[in-house]
């Protein structure tokens, strides 16, 4: 988990699938994005800092602020 090829093909093709993903219609998508988003915070946190921020900016802020957003 810690071989800096790993981290960059995380940061490289999960992140940005995940960003892609993180904003889909399909509920089974968006909670399967979620998931493995979770699981890289709890896993790679450290190497992810600017990925993660691009998560909350751009996904999770966005769809809170839409007027169709639930609780």
């Amino acid at each position: 988990r810690t071989h800096e090829m790993f981290i960059n093909a995380i940061k490289q093709y999960l992140c940005v699938a995940l960003s892609k993903n993180g904003v889909s219609s399909v509920p089974d998508v968006f909670e399967l994005s979620l998931a493995i988003f979770l699981t890289l915070l709890s896993n790679f946190k450290m190497h992810l800092k600017m990925q993660i921020e691009v998560f909350f900016k751009e996904i999770f802020l966005n769809i809170l602020e839409t007027s169709t957003s639930s609780f």
